[in-house]
């Protein structure tokens, strides 16, 4: 198998943690972006808070380690854990999680359609929800977590699931080509090109695309389109300590700096001064 591979260790006052990154086999490389298992371990008799952001992507997460608590930040209830969730893209600070013990996640994140393809259910109903996976392949999916509690690097995460998503989950829902042509152009621009510019390089009126990309990805274009900017600033600052907001918010085609920070209150509820990655489950 051919993979990439970046592992990063992050130190906290009460906490280390660990994220080791792969590539799926070749095979599945027009369904799965990317393997992710992180690792999280806080002292003894402290735990760890961590807010959910807004995100683009899809994913499979399984949590293969200690239990932890979800509260939705609206209503400010108490999620049940779940050990198998299919999460669809978020458009806001959701939930805030508090981590004690071990925390481990394997994540499967697939490519911009590919877990349409894997489902073939409409994946609108999964924005901003993380739904729990056993009500919609109880079999498969309760077996494969089943499984991969008892495993702890990411190779072997990998070969199990793979197992399973080619013999049990083939993918069969044949995605539209355009609908992932315009969300990879939307992916790789780096100056947020205008979705009308984007639209006219599509075979497709703007209804029927806009109603195709809802389907397979879960939210407009217009709303993808924001979101992955947004994600890419975040990233661009957690690089760039010390660069500006201004200047980012300009290198990322926003119009001035109260563009981006409508922006940050819209995905996260805060301004860009009170924005800590430490904060955020990034």
């Amino acid at each position: 198998m051919d993979y990439v591979c970046l592992i990063n260790v992050i130190m906290e006052s009460n906490s280390s943690s660990s994220v080791v990154i792969k590539k799926p086999s070749s095979f599945l490389n027009a369904f799965i972006e990317e393997y992710v298992l992180r690792n999280i371990t806080v002292k003894e008799g402290t735990e760890l808070i961590k807010f959910m952001p807004c995100r683009y992507a899809n994913s499979i997460d399984f949590y293969i380690g200690d239990a932890y608590d979800t509260f939705d930040l609206k209503s400010g209830e108490l999620k049940p854990f779940l050990n198998c969730t299919i999460r669809g893209p978020r458009t806001h600070k959701k939930n805030k999680i508090f981590i004690k013990g071990t925390f481990r996640c394997f994540s499967i994140r697939f490519t911009s359609t590919g877990m349409y393809q894997l489902l073939n259910i409409p994946m609108d109903q999964f924005c901003n929800e993380a739904v729990d996976a056993l009500m919609v392949y109880p079999g498969v999916f309760r077996e494969l977590t089943e499984r991969l509690m008892g495993l702890n690097d990411i190779q072997s995460c990998i070969v199990l699931a793979e197992s399973y998503l080619m013999n049990k989950l083939k993918p069969h829902k044949s995605a539209s080509p355009i609908v992932s042509n315009l969300a990879a152009k939307i992916v790789a621009s780096t100056n947020s090109l205008p979705l009308t510019t984007l639209y006219k390089q599509m075979p497709l009126s703007t209804r029927q695309l806009e109603r195709n990309f809802v389907k397979e990805i879960g939210l407009t274009p217009k709303m993808y389109g924001s979101v992955v900017r947004f994600e890419k600033v975040i990233k661009h600052k957690m690089s760039h300590s010390k660069k500006k907001w201004t200047e980012i918010a300009y290198e990322h085609n926003y119009s001035d700096q109260m563009h981006l920070v409508k922006d940050f209150h819209r995905f996260l509820n805060i301004s860009p001064g009170n924005f800590h990655p430490e904060d955020f489950a990034l």
